[in-house]
């Protein structure tokens, strides 16, 4: 959890990138702040719409 609060700017959904961080997944949001890091990729509504449309 140290290293995902150095990397990570939201502290309120800490949980949930490090699961994601810990399963290799991404995680999806519209929060444009979870952009600003390069661990986990951060896939909007628009951009999954794009991927799966």
């Amino acid at each position: 959890m140290e290293e995902v609060e150095k990397i990570f700017p939201d502290h309120n959904d800490i949980k949930y990138f490090a699961l994601a961080l810990k399963l290799n997944c991404g995680i999806w949001t519209n929060e444009k702040i979870l952009k600003e890091q390069n661990k986990i990729p951060i896939y909007s509504t628009e951009e999954l719409i794009n991927i799966f449309g």
